[in-house]
C-alpha cells in the first residue's frame, strides 16, 4: 500500500525511491506496482519494473503505453504471442498498420490448435507445458474475427463469429461463456466499423462477459471488451457512463496500460464538450506526456491534443 501511495501521490523523487524498492519485492506484487507506475503517468518507473521483474509481455505493453511500437525490439514485439495479437485488433492504435494487422492475422492461422488446455490455456484443461504454444479452436475464431473486422472484411470476421456459435455448447460453462462473449465483441466491432454503434453495444451488453476481479491475462479479464464498451457507449452519446470505463480500464492488468493515453484523449475530449475545463485540462495533459516521443504516426494527433491544451490553459486563466 505505501508503494502504490507513492507511485499514485508522491513527487517525482519519491516515485524514484519507491522504484528501487519495489524492484526487488516478487511476481504478481510487481505486477501490481508496474500498474501503479504507468498509470501515475511514470511509465519509465514502469519500464524499470519490468526489466527487474521480468513480467511477461510488459515492455510490449508499455511501449504501446507511450505510443511506441515501430521501436520495439523483436523480442518484445513476439512476446505474449496471441496476447499481442489483441492489441493489433483494437481501436486507438493508429501506428499499427494494416499490413501489420494483416501480418499478424496470418501469423495466427498458422498457430497450431488444440483444445486440450481449455479456451485460453489457463483454468480448465490440462496444464499446458512450458514453451508449447497452441491455440484452441475459440480463442482462435476470436482473434482472427477481430483482426479481420479491423482489416475492413465484414463478411470473414461475421463469419468466425458464427463458428463460434457454433462451438457454445461443445465443452463447460468456461467454454460456453467464452464463445459468447467471443461472438458478441467480433460483432460489436464490426458494427462500430459500419457505424452502427447502438447495435454493437445491444451484442456487448447482452454477452455474460464474467471477468475475473483480478487477472493477468487479457483475455480472461475481457480488457479489449471493456475499451470496445466504452467507445460504444461514447458514439451513442451515452459519454457520463463512457467515462466510467475510460477511467477504469488501466485497472485490467497489465494489458490494460496499453490503453492509458487512448482513454485519457477519449476523457479529455469528452470533458471539454461538457464544459468541464480543469478535467479536460488535466487529461489532456496526460495524453500528451504519455505520447511525447511517439512513433511519427501518431503525433499528428498528439499536436491536436496540445493545441486544444493551450487553448483550454488560455480560456481557463
Amino acid at each position: 500500500m505505501r508503494l502504490r501511495r507513492a507511485f499514485h501521490f508522491g513527487t517525482a523523487a519519491e516515485q524514484d525511491s519507491a522504484a528501487v524498492e519495489a524492484a526487488r519485492v516478487p511476481g504478481l506484487l510487481a505486477a501490481s506496482l508496474l500498474v501503479c507506475a504507468a498509470s501515475s503517468e511514470r511509465p519509465d518507473v514502469a519500464l524499470r519494473l519490468a526489466a527487474a521483474n521480468d513480467v511477461p509481455g510488459a515492455p510490449l505493453f508499455l511501449g504501446l503505453a507511450v505510443g511506441r511500437w515501430a521501436g520495439l525490439p523483436p523480442s518484445a514485439q513476439v512476446s505474449g504471442r496471441t496476447q499481442v495479437a489483441l492489441l493489433f485488433a483494437a481501436p486507438g492504435f493508429a501506428n499499427i498498420s494494416m499490413s501489420e494487422r494483416d501480418s499478424m492475422r496470418r501469423r495466427v492461422e498458422r498457430l497450431p490448435v488444440s483444445d486440450d488446455y481449455g479456451v485460453l490455456g489457463i483454468g480448465s484443461g490440462r496444464v499446458r507445458p512450458p514453451g508449447l504454444v497452441v491455440i484452441s479452436r475459440p480463442y482462435r475464431d476470436y482473434l482472427l474475427g477481430l483482426l479481420s473486422a479491423r482489416l475492413g472484411d465484414a463478411e470473414r470476421a461475421l463469419a468466425h463469429a458464427r463458428r463460434l456459435d457454433s462451438y457454445r455448447d461443445d465443452g463447460g460453462d468456461e467454454w460456453r461463456d467464452a464463445s459468447r462473449d467471443f461472438s458478441a465483441s467480433i460483432r460489436a466491432t464490426v458494427r462500430l466499423a459500419q457505424g452502427r454503434a447502438a447495435e454493437g453495444l445491444t451484442e456487448i451488453e447482452r454477452a455474460p462477459m464474467r471477468a475475473p476481479l483480478v487477472s493477468m491475462n487479457a483475455v480472461q479479464n475481457r480488457v479489449y471488451e471493456r475499451f470496445l464498451r466504452a467507445e460504444l457507449l461514447h458514439a451513442v452519446g451515452r459519454d457520463e457512463e463512457a467515462l466510467r470505463w475510460y477511467s477504469t480500464l488501466h485497472c485490467s492488468g497489465n494489458q490494460g496500460i496499453a490503453y492509458l493515453a487512448p482513454c485519457h484523449l477519449r476523457q479529455a475530449q469528452i470533458h471539454e464538450r461538457m464544459g468541464h475545463v480543469d478535467e479536460a485540462i488535466l487529461h489532456y495533459r496526460r495524453f500528451v506526456e504519455l505520447w511525447k516521443d511517439c512513433d511519427p504516426e501518431l503525433r499528428p494527433e498528439v499536436d491536436r491534443a496540445r493545441k486544444r491544451l493551450d487553448a483550454l490553459v488560455v480560456q481557463a486563466s
